[in-house]
């Protein structure tokens, strides 16, 4: 095999694992981050609610927001088929290991 080729083959196999492990490592820290602001939205709405007295219909929208963004899930995928965190790592290492091995037997 020619030397370059090789070179290139080696170069684009490293550039791609780090480009997924970069992208499932930033949508786990998203997926929290994500987690984090709900938490803060309902406790701030909490607070309007508790401590203000604003009219009836401004603390029905508050209200509704609230109950509307409860049910949001907290987590990105790739393209609604599965999610993307950091158990994707394990999952994919595991496939790599196991084709690994078989293309090795053959």
């Amino acid at each position: 095999m020619d030397v370059v080729l090789l070179a290139q083959l080696v170069i684009t196999f490293l550039m791609s694992i780090v480009i997924f492990f970069s992208l499932t490592c930033t949508g786990g820290r998203a997926n929290l981050a994500h987690c984090f602001l709900k938490v803060k939205v309902f406790e701030c709405i909490d607070t309007i609610l508790n401590k203000t007295s604003f009219d009836v219909e401004i603390l029905m929208t508050f209200k509704v927001l609230s109950q509307s963004i409860s049910d949001v899930p907290t987590n990105f995928t790739a393209g609604d088929m599965f999610s993307i965190n950091k158990s994707l790592i394990l999952t994919t290492a595991g496939a790599m290991v196991t084709y690994g091995v078989l293309m090795f037997q053959l």
